[in-house]
């Protein structure tokens, strides 16, 4: 099958490489259907290795080369072990992130702050292949309306969306987002739709703060012009 690969910095290859064959107990193996390019899948071609392993990674053992891609989108082809939430043949979003199983973070379901953390895409292969190999316990469902393209944004939209929760939005507040990039704009809808009276995008390029218009979102070149104030 063919596969981003990075193999250093600045060096990004199309290569050939086996499908994966199977999925080890906790893993299910993913057909790819869409995969997003993250803007750390460009600062690790720009000025990596930032998080890509130069030698064996503690918990998946690999190191470069590495296929990119942790926004997935595919459907299941096989499981390591039946698990009851997905079965094979359902379509995804994944959250392709694994810690240790034994700390303390990882107890506590925190596994972002687990020593040995690794992610799709920059510890182990990713999804900007045909086939990839992906955390069973971090693959969720997808309703049938929703097409997998828009779908392979699911963690850009997380990320706001978890942003909004911790600031504790209410409803009624106003909300400014600086930067009208793909994570910036979904946090901005994402204030909308949990009741921001005003959502307001910062954004010195023209042509995003376009984008955001278009999407009705006011848009300003300069954070003096953003209506803090009452």
């Amino acid at each position: 099958m063919k596969a981003l690969r990075w193999h250093g910095r600045q060096d990004v290859r199309l290569d050939d490489v086996p499908v994966p064959q199977d999925a080890r107990p906790g893993q299910a193996l993913i057909r790819v259907l869409a995969c997003g390019i993250c803007g750390t899948d460009v600062e690790e071609w720009r000025s990596g290795p930032v998080f890509i392993p130069t030698q064996p990674h503690p918990l998946t053992g690999r190191q470069a080369p590495i296929t990119l891609g942790h926004e997935v989108v595919g459907i299941v082809e096989a499981l390591g072990v039946r698990e009851d939430h997905i079965e094979i043949g359902d379509v995804v979003a994944v959250d392709g992130l694994s810690g240790c199983g034994e700390c303390r973070w990882c107890r506590e379901d925190r596994i972002v702050l687990c020593e040995q953390l690794a992610a799709i895409g920059l510890m182990s292969d990713g999804g900007l292949a045909e086939y990839c190999v992906v955390p069973a316990r971090g693959c969720f469902r997808l309703p049938p309306e929703i097409d997998s393209g828009s779908a392979a944004l699911t963690e850009t939209l997380a990320v706001g969306v978890r942003a909004l929760r911790r600031g504790r939005l209410a409803a009624g507040e106003r909300v400014v987002v600086t930067g009208a990039g793909a994570a910036g704009l979904l946090a901005a809808q994402a204030a909308r739709a949990l009741g921001a009276s005003d959502v307001t995008i910062v954004e010195p390029e023209r042509m995003r703060r376009g984008v955001a218009a278009s999407l009705g979102l006011n848009a300003v070149e300069d954070a003096a012009e953003a209506p803090l104030g009452d």
